[in-house]
């Protein structure tokens, strides 16, 4: 194989080396026994190896424990648990490791599910008494491991808050954020210890400005010496979920017995028929937001025939507003009952039509709410004004997309921006540009995230910096493959009539003969210098032969060739 491919090769295994040895750095555990195979009273142990940057691990079966703990700069540490059971009975049992490990490169956690067997076999009888012996130092050791492990726990088996309380507590996870409502100006923390014998700080009543709020819940394990902090994010908005509510929850008419029914939240027409003896009737409207503002109810003269009543409600912060309509006629009198009853008959008729125009209109909004990768909670529905969904990571915001019933339909999308761990709040405002109306729904986005905003922050620095480290690897090493060729060619150029085999080494040899033949007539004739005066004289006159003289200076020296090039002929 030449030069040249195996330094490339080399440079490429080298490569994969160090590729194979980053995927090896993922979060992991394992576990394992000193023996897989006992009998009755021999004590056996179970070694737990966590390799990541949190974890919380749960050891069932013949014996229990759980492991629940994180690295406090959020980076990966290898860390082993030990402890240990001693079987009283022959028979197989069995050890399990089930949980989370959230390695430092991860996004999300690694789950666990490993499990071992040990199998139990009957001693000699004729060592009972050591048997019990075994037996009764096993069970110390045992509750000492236990005990032992107790004293230094210094994690929460429960940590929330009320009201507004969040889940996916794990005691292993040190960082929880939260958002409540504008209202809420004040929550009690509460938390419990895994070991009743630790102290908890920091939970009770606590005040809550507008935006974040930091607190801090310290555990402090019974042996005063080993402590944990859990973090507490708790934002609270700056305005309440219903400010840009628009809607009523209920419309209705006084008398009772002349109210109508099948009211909706989006629709906005409405029509009812009382008799001639009715004059006056009160209008009554419930807002989904207490803080709205409604106008046009109360009580109302009707006249003869149609009336038109109109109920406008306005959100908390002024930006929204929606008018509903009910439409009151009054009959005439009882002398006219024929033609009344015609008239009811074909307002009855005018009715049908007008409800099944206002549920027409009503679909003249929004026929689906589409999310990319996740399902509304419920699903969607136009009487249906509020979903929910939850997201296991933020990437900034989501990809929704709405289908309207016609052009006159306007969708707004806010607060899909920035979206943040806990609860965010999506505001859709469907505006019809026909009667100028709006319509809002909103989808409560709760993003569940492990890492704090600080972790994920360092989380994220960190993944760019080995980016940028991998891209100026593979620079370089593109960089020498490519000096390492140049030079091969510059060698092999500069070298090629000693890798040419088909040069014909006899040319060489010919040149060579024939420079030293030429050489050796030439130091005979410089020995001749002295000859005899007849000789000069002949050659002055031209009677020597001058084809025999040879000049040595005028004479070129023969080239050499190939592996002879630079070199002196011997």
């Amino acid at each position: 194989m030449k030069l040249k491919n195996k330094i490339i090769i080399s440079l490429i295994m080298f490569l994969l080396v160090l590729t194979i040895n980053s995927k090896v750095n993922a979060a992991s555990a394992s576990l394992s026994v000193s023996s897989t195979s006992v009998t009755v009273g021999t004590k056996v142990k179970v070694t737990t190896t966590i390799k990541g940057a949190a974890w919380d691990l749960d050891l069932k079966g013949a014996v229990v424990a759980n492991y629940a703990d994180s690295t406090a700069d959020a980076e990966d540490t290898t860390k082993k648990e030990t402890t240990s059971f001693t079987p009283k009975k022959a028979g197989k049992y069995t050890v399990t490791l089930t949980g989370n490990v959230t390695g430092s490169d991860d996004r999300a956690s690694t789950p666990i599910s490993v499990s071992k067997t040990i199998t139990v076999k009957e001693k000699n009888t004729n060592n009972n008494t050591n048997n019990d012996n075994s037996e009764n130092n096993a069970e110390n050791d045992a509750n000492n491991a236990t005990n032992e492990a107790l004293l230094k726990d210094a994690t929460l088996k429960n940590l929330g808050i009320r009201p507004n309380d969040f889940s996916g507590f794990r005691k292993g996870i040190p960082s929880y954020s939260v958002s409540v409502p504008k209202n809420v100006d004040k929550v009690s923390i509460y938390a419990e210890a895994t070991n009743p014998k630790a102290t908890v700080s920091g939970t009770g009543t606590k005040s809550l400005q507008i935006g974040k709020n930091t607190f801090n819940i310290k555990v402090i394990a019974e042996d005063k010496k080993t402590t944990k902090t859990y973090t507490l994010i708790i934002t609270r908005k700056s305005e309440d979920e219903n400010a840009s509510d628009a809607t009523l929850t209920n419309l209705g008419i006084r008398p009772k017995e002349y109210d109508f029914t099948g009211f909706r939240t989006g629709t906005l027409s409405y029509n009812a028929s009382v008799p001639n003896d009715v004059e006056k009737i009160t209008i009554y409207a419930t807002a989904k937001s207490d803080k709205a503002t409604i106008t046009g109810i109360g009580s109302k003269t009707l006249k003869v025939g149609a009336n038109r009543c109109e109920i406008m409600v306005t959100s908390e912060n002024k930006k929204a507003t929606k008018t509903y309509v009910i439409n009151v006629t009054r009959k005439e009198k009882e002398e006219k009952q024929e033609d009344d009853e015609d008239e009811t008959e074909a307002e009855d008729e005018n009715t049908t039509e007008t409800t099944t125009s206002n549920e027409e209109k009503l679909s003249d909004g929004l026929k689906n709410i589409l999310v990319k990768g996740y399902n509304l909670e419920p699903s969607f529905s136009q009487d249906v004004h509020s979903y929910k969904i939850n997201v296991p990571s933020s990437n900034g915001k989501l990809e929704i997309d709405t289908e309207t019933t016609g052009d006159n339909i306007e969708v707004e999308v806010a607060g899909n921006e920035e979206l943040r761990q806990g609860e965010n709040i999506i505001t859709i405002l469907v505006h019809d540009t026909k009667d100028d109306s709006t319509l809002t729904y909103q989808i409560t986005a709760n993003v569940e995230k492990y890492l704090s905003a600080e972790n994920s922050v360092i989380v994220e620095s960190e993944q760019k910096d080995k980016m940028k480290t991998w891209i100026i690897i593979g620079i370089i090493s593109a960089i020498i493959i490519l000096i390492i060729i140049l030079f091969i060619r510059k060698y092999k150029r500069e070298n090629e009539e000693y890798f040419d085999e088909d040069y014909e080494d006899e040319n060489i040899y010919e040149s060579r003969n024939e420079y030293y033949t030429q050489k050796d007539r030439y130091e005979e004739q410089k020995e001749d210098e002295d000859m005899n005066e007849t000789n000069r004289e002949l050659r002055d006159i031209g009677l020597f032969d001058d084809k025999q003289k040879i000049e040595f200076e005028d004479y070129d020296e023969p080239k050499r060739h190939g592996k002879y090039r630079g070199r002196r002929f011997k």
